[in-house]
């Protein structure tokens, strides 16, 4: 009775993952280009390091805005796509509240962000920037749930595969024109705000005609328990990063103004020959501080790459076992989600066994010497 049904759904679901692995593959092979030439184009780690350090932070924001938003939108829509309509309609609505109320609360306490858990205030303009990217995000995931959810792989495939050559190609593009940090999340922004833009006019005019309709609260009992997942998922993620930035400042500028970091401090200014007088400890350790997380920033970009290409199979599994639940087809369910895990045991495994055989000169292929 249901292979029918399970042959129809290896082949959406093979079809799919071709699609979506190959975005997802581009994706990683222009985030790659992105992770070694920025450093080298900003011609500091320390540049990169507060690049990567915010980036970091506003990540979390932009992942459970857009992975939790796919995931529910993709939901509603894979159990009946007649209301395909109506889920946009409540769905753009909440995010345009929770999007933007989200990137007003980053941009407003950006200094106090910036101070309190980095002890850098020059981080705070680009967490501003970034915030334009979380609102963006938001939106954006929304028309990325419905082509999910209507199982239009191909379409959400090519939207991805745009975003990432706008947010690369911009990204470049302004660091190259001498705006530094600044022009690279400007950038950013920038992309976010087009293909927003793109998806909107793509999806729009594509969406069938139903009469099903939904209201806030059977969106947001399925939203709100999808972004707290996903927030926890990505601070285990990120937090590292996060952190290492203001523990080191703190560490390091207790250290300079000991006696002996005093005199490293001589030592170091020694060649000048010249002295300091109560010289700018914290300025040294924020320096130290953005050099070591972008080396470490550098490190955590490769460690990432089997994730990034797993987490491909994700976009393609959810409708098909949504749909299957929500048609209480437990059997098919089950099907998919033990060959899906197979299928990301195996891809993991091999690049896992790539990223291993390269070694330690891994880094030095990525931020170079």
């Amino acid at each position: 009775m249901n292979r029918p049904n399970q042959n129809n759904d290896a082949i959406v679901a093979g079809r799919g993952f071709l699609f979506i692995s190959a975005a997802k593959i581009y994706f990683i092979l222009v985030s790659a280009f992105l992770a070694l030439g920025l450093p080298r184009l900003l011609g500091d780690p320390g540049l990169f390091g507060r690049y990567r350090i915010v980036n970091a932070f506003v990540s979390i924001f932009n992942m459970v805005m857009i992975v939790g938003t796919i995931q529910c939108v993709s939901k509603l829509v894979s159990e009946d796509e007649t209301r395909a309509r109506s889920v946009m309609s409540v769905g753009l609505r909440i995010q345009l509240f929770m999007g933007g109320a989200l990137a007003i609360a980053i941009a407003f306490f950006a200094e106090s962000i910036a101070e309190l858990l980095f002890r850098d205030a020059r981080l705070a303009i680009y967490l501003r920037i970034g915030a334009v990217v979380t609102f963006f995000y938001a939106l954006y995931a929304v028309y990325v749930g419905l082509l999910n959810g209507s199982k239009e792989f191909a379409r959400q495939a090519a939207l991805d595969v745009l975003f990432s050559t706008l947010k690369v190609g911009l990204i470049v593009s302004f660091v190259l024109l001498g705006y530094g940090v600044w022009g690279a999340f400007t950038g950013f922004a920038v992309a976010a705000a087009l293909i927003t833009i793109t998806a909107a006019w793509i999806v729009s005019g594509k969406l069938p005609e139903g009469e099903q309709s939904i209201g806030i609260k059977q969106l947001t009992s399925i939203l709100f328990p999808i972004l707290a997942t996903t927030l926890l998922i990505n601070l285990m993620i990120q937090l590292d990063v996060l952190t290492i930035k203001g523990f080191i400042v703190s560490t390091v500028d207790d250290y300079l103004g000991t006696t002996e970091g005093q005199e490293r401090i001589s030592w170091l200014f020694a060649p000048l020959q010249t002295t300091v007088d109560n010289p700018p400890t914290l300025a040294f350790a924020q320096e130290a501080a953005d050099r070591l997380a972008g080396l470490f920033g550098g490190a955590k970009n490769l460690a990432l790459l089997p994730y990034q290409l797993t987490f491909a199979i994700t976009f393609v599994v959810f409708p098909l076992v949504s749909n299957a639940t929500y048609s209480d087809d437990l059997e098919r369910a089950g099907n998919t989600i033990r060959q899906a895990m197979r299928f990301a045991l195996i891809l993991a495994a091999l690049s896992g066994a790539v990223l291993a055989s390269i070694g330690e000169n891994a880094l030095g292929i990525l931020l170079g010497a």
